[in-house]
C-alpha cells in the first residue's frame, strides 16, 4: 500500500509522462513533423476533434491532468476519500513543477 505522499508524487510524474509523450510538432513550412513522441498520434488526432474541456484533463495540461489520471490510477491505489486530497495536491504538485520546468511544445 502507498502512502498518500507517494500516491501523489506518483500521479503528477505520470501526468507529465503522459503529456510528454503525446507531443506533436508539425511545420507547416516545411510540411513535415518536427517533433513526434510515442503517442504523438493522441494529441494530433485528438485536438482536432476534441474540445479543450476533453483535451486538457487527459493529456494537454499537467495541472489539469490531476482529475483524470487520479481517478484512473485510483484503480491501482485504491478507491477512496483520499482523492478530495490528492486531486488538488496533484494538481498543485504539476503546477508547481510547471513553474520551475516551465513546458512548450517546441
Amino acid at each position: 500500500h502507498h502512502s498518500m505522499i507517494e500516491q501523489i508524487v506518483i500521479t503528477s510524474l505520470f501526468t507529465w509522462g503522459i503529456f510528454k509523450a503525446t507531443r506533436v510538432v508539425f511545420s507547416p513550412i516545411e510540411s513535415r513533423f518536427t517533433q513526434r513522441q510515442l503517442l504523438w498520434f493522441i494529441k494530433w488526432y485528438g485536438d482536432k476533434v476534441l474540445p479543450s474541456w476533453i483535451s486538457h484533463p487527459v493529456y494537454n495540461c499537467p495541472p489539469c491532468m490531476a482529475s483524470f489520471w487520479s481517478l484512473v490510477l485510483s484503480v491501482h491505489f485504491g478507491f477512496n476519500i483520499e482523492l478530495l486530497v490528492t486531486i488538488p495536491a496533484v494538481s498543485g504538485l504539476s503546477y508547481c513543477t510547471s513553474r520551475l520546468f516551465p513546458y512548450t511544445d517546441e
